[in-house]
């Protein structure tokens, strides 16, 4: 049994990436929003940072209007990503299924 796991292990029948994926989506989308929070943060309570001009109510609506679209468009690309990628590594662990019963190549 033991050496059947190292067997599958080493000849990449078993894919652990398929978990690591979703962890690492979980773990990236959490980044990204609260990098998105922080800018956000700074847009309202530090409004020199982003213009010259000083404070101005509209432009810093206008920029949170745009980080709130740019937040959503970002996770949905980091999503489709991670989808891609679970596709790939269920595709693999569906043909390393169909070979068991035959040759492996």
């Amino acid at each position: 049994m033991q050496t059947e796991i190292l067997n599958n292990w080493l000849n990449f029948r078993k894919m652990i990436s398929f978990s690591f994926v979703k962890y690492m989506y979980i773990g990236v989308t959490v980044i990204i929003n609260i990098a998105c929070l922080i800018i956000a943060i700074l847009m309202m309570f530090a409004p020199g940072l982003f213009s010259s001009d000083g404070y101005n109510f509209f432009r810093t609506i206008g920029h949170l209007i745009l980080l709130v679209i740019v937040t959503l468009i970002i996770n949905l690309i980091w999503r489709l990503i991670c989808e891609k990628a679970i596709l790939m590594f269920s595709i693999h662990e569906m043909l390393s299924k169909l070979t068991e019963g035959g040759e492996h190549v």
